[in-house]
């Protein structure tokens, strides 16, 4: 239905990139799917990323501000799962895994080099990594640069030290080492240059308006005379687009017909692609292709995600040339941005990108959002429902909760929002405000309530409640999930710890071993758990398994004793919290 939809708004060829638009709007995610083959489960997703030259397979069309971008899509288990380039995600267990994929894993050399980006005739100068944080967030992008240039600004004093960003460069450096230590294990007689020094070299030496030219001109030398089969942190630079970054390994090789060729690798601790690494590393490509003078050509580009694969120089790679074009028009874009940038006017709307890549400006755009009494703030309210609502100037949460019911009839119809949905949103809207103005939150029961309420399992002395702690962007042969928890009835607990791949799967096998030895002396019992991630953990576990003895036991347990009470709470209840997660709801008791 989203691809007949959109696909009317299009041309009748769908080309492989959009026009630019006249102005820099902030980015909407606009998603056709088209890929050609799905996997199955995540595994397989994975399985089918690695094989080369079928990864294009694998790309649809994002449109964000009216330009394409190229994007991968994967499936996990049933559901597929498109990693928009704009998503919020809750702050809750069961998507802190997604918080640390989609987190910005920012070059701290390229945000160091964009701290100064007035190159040659003041001309601005940004890395393809601003531009990365710029296609998530372009709120904090801009709070980066009032910082930068206006660091006495009071809207700068609200800056905090992002954690989950320090924790992925430190992971991020390691991933690098481990693919360079694989080409030196692996690959002995490859001629191996390191220019790590490279920028502070040419900061010592160079014109101080110009070092990034002194840099990337190392870069060129090495490439043009041979002298290395692969360039380590290699400085790249292109003065017409206002380009300058750092690409973690060029690998120089001749084909067939003699034409010096370059295959430009990233490496990520993410799992997955993004479309900011493709744009990244088509940044990359421009600037060598420019630097190269005809000299060879940029061929591939290729990513190394996760420390397992940089371990075993796995690699997933696309067509320089098929990203390129994309690119050029999302650098033009984001340079508009830039260009249009005052300290004076008040940042693009934090809403309109992704609450997980907000990083240090976390907490100043909550601020902002609560001083407005946004409706972003009322619980499961859309990005799409909130644009359409401000047009027709219900602007706050108070003006929602407001709403009778012709009003909410008559916006029902002029906006196309379900009604059943506007009605859920006005009702949500009204708890939030009443919970803010007494001691404990307000809540109110649904009608649905006492049919789903019946339709729960009766009370078992066997029953048992689960819930599972992990590890995101586990190490190389580490537990994922490395807590098992469960607590019975009569308040006994029960956990199992994992710190190695091997005891998880010790643990996963002793869980599921005591859950139906239980089930035989409780026939009655139930395992309840909140939210669908400790289900999924146990799945995911047992496609991992190749053995029957231990994968039917836990399907069946799965298929008829798990029961999860998220959606159980949500269809019963319309709570005063901004959201639905485990520690939300606990405010209740």
């Amino acid at each position: 239905t989203l691809k007949s939809r959109v696909t009317s708004m299009l041309p009748s060829s769908l080309p492989s990139h959009l026009p630019l638009p006249t102005s820099a709007p902030h980015p909407v995610s606009l998603v056709v799917s088209f890929q050609h083959a799905a996997a199955n489960s995540a595994r397989e997703a994975d399985a089918k990323i690695l094989e080369q030259d079928k990864c294009l397979k694998h790309l649809s069309l994002s449109c964000i501000g009216g330009v394409a971008l190229l994007k991968f899509v994967h499936r996990q288990g049933r559901r597929r799962r498109a990693h928009l380039v704009l998503r919020g995600l809750g702050i809750d267990k069961a998507s802190f895994f997604a918080e640390l994929e989609q987190a910005a894993e920012t070059d701290p050399e390229e945000f160091d080099d964009d701290r100064g980006h007035e190159g040659v005739d003041g001309k601005l100068i940004f890395s393809p990594t601003t531009l990365s944080n710029y296609m998530y967030s372009p709120f904090a992008t801009w709070m980066d640069r009032l910082k930068r240039e206006c660091p006495d600004d009071p809207r700068c004093a609200t800056w905090e030290e992002d954690t989950v960003r320090s924790f992925l460069f430190k992971r991020g450096n390691e991933v690098e080492v481990m693919l360079l230590d694989f080409f030196r294990r692996e690959r002995p007689e490859m001629k191996i240059v390191d220019l790590t020094n490279a920028r502070n070299e040419a900061l010592a030496k160079g014109p101080k308006d110009n070092w990034r030219a002194v840099a990337a001109a190392k870069t060129t030398a090495i490439l043009k005379s041979g002298k290395a089969d692969l360039l380590y942190q290699a400085p790249l630079y292109h003065p017409g687009l206002g380009l300058y970054g750092i690409a973690d390994f060029i690998l120089r090789w001749v084909g067939e017909d003699g034409v010096v060729r370059y295959d430009i690798w990233d490496t990520k601790l993410a799992l997955h692609p993004r479309p900011s690494f493709l744009a990244q590393l088509a940044g990359y490509a421009e600037a060598l292709e420019l630097q190269l003078h005809g000299c060879g050509k940029v061929d591939r580009i290729g990513l190394v995600l996760g420390e397992e694969r940089a371990m075993n120089g796995a690699v997933v790679s696309v067509d320089a040339d098929k990203v390129r074009p994309s690119f050029r028009k999302l650098w033009a874009q984001f340079m508009m941005f830039q260009q249009a940038f005052e300290p004076e006017d008040e940042p693009p709307d934090p809403v309109e990108g992704d609450k997980m890549s907000l990083g240090s400006w976390k907490s100043y755009a909550n601020q902002l959002l609560t001083k407005k009494d946004d409706l972003s703030l009322v619980a499961g309210m859309t990005r799409l429902q909130r644009r359409k609502l401000m047009k027709s100037m219900v602007k706050t949460m108070k003006d929602l909760a407001k709403l009778d019911h012709e009003k909410l009839l008559e916006l029902s119809k002029s906006l196309g929002i379900n009604k059943a949905t506007l009605e859920k949103n006005n009702l949500q809207a009204q708890m939030q405000v009443k919970s803010k103005e007494q001691k404990n939150p307000a809540s109110k029961t649904l009608p649905a309530a006492h049919d789903i309420l019946a339709k729960l399992p009766k009370d078992d002395p066997g029953d048992i409640f689960l819930d599972l702690e992990g590890m995101p962007l586990k190490k190389p042969g580490g537990a994922r999930e490395y807590l098992i928890g469960a607590m019975a009835r009569d308040g006994s607990f029960y956990d199992w710890w994992s710190t190695t791949e091997v005891e998880e799967k010790k643990s996963f096998r002793s869980v599921i071993s005591w859950i139906t030895e239980r089930r035989r002396a409780h026939p009655g019992m139930h395992v309840y758990h909140y939210g669908h991630y400790d289900a999924s953990a146990f799945k995911r576990v047992l496609q991992a398994w190749r053995s029957p003895r231990m994968v039917q036991p836990g399907q069946e347990l799965l298929n008829e004793v798990f029961v999860d009470l998220f959606p159980v709470v949500k269809k019963s209840v319309v709570l005063g919290m901004p959201g639905y997660g485990f520690k939300n709801v606990e405010r209740m008791y």
